[in-house]
């Protein structure tokens, strides 16, 4: 009966002790505050892929690099021209979706001086951008990732974003070649990757 009393009074002791420690259950690890860029990059390329592969599936057909089967029913709305003014917000705001996680990789790639993901994000955005451009003529662009001072974003012409987005992709080619330079200093490279 002494040993049944020691136990349960360590046991209570451990409980009374341990419990502020246990039940603090602030932080969810499944559902963490920052991400880093290499956690992002997954997603925004998966988005890359769909918005590659399942969006603006109409854009093929209409410029004749597909044709549906004779076995499919036809998309009526599509064939005939009779487009909504809501025809494409789907793909539009997929395309944005994506646009925001490469813009979360350039501003934590920066925050965190990996010049690999500033890159990689800048070339990415590039080539999002360049594809709204090139369906939808202006679009947002410069205040496209600050939703909290501009609900409306002012449309920005086609050929603004166009010298931008040059511009955007000649800063990535520069930070690929500092980031191959980091990548080369304790690995074994050639002479001419460094």
């Amino acid at each position: 009966m002494k040993k049944a009393t020691t136990i349960i009074v360590i046991l209570i002791g451990v409980m009374v002790g341990g419990c502020k420690k246990y039940l603090n259950v602030n932080q969810n690890q499944n559902q963490p505050t920052t991400v880093t860029p290499n956690v992002v990059l997954s997603a925004a390329l998966v988005g890359t892929a769909d918005n590659l592969g399942r969006d603006y599936q109409n854009l093929t057909r209409w410029m004749a690099y597909w044709s549906r089967s004779g076995n499919y029913v036809p998309d009526v709305q599509t064939e005939t021209y009779n487009l909504p003014n809501n025809y494409t917000d789907f793909e539009w705001g997929n395309i944005y979706a994506t646009l925001n996680r490469f813009n979360y990789i350039e501003q934590a790639g920066r925050a965190a001086q990996a010049p690999l993901y500033v890159a990689v994000a800048k070339v990415m955005k590039a080539y999002h951008f360049s594809m709204l451009v090139d369906i939808y003529n202006d679009v947002p662009y410069k205040d496209a990732f600050n939703p909290q001072n501009s609900v409306q974003p002012k449309y920005d012409k086609a050929l603004d974003i166009y010298n931008d987005l040059v511009r955007q992709v000649d800063s990535a080619i520069l930070l690929f070649d500092s980031a191959r330079g980091i990548l080369c200093l304790g690995a074994d490279c050639d002479a001419e990757d460094r």
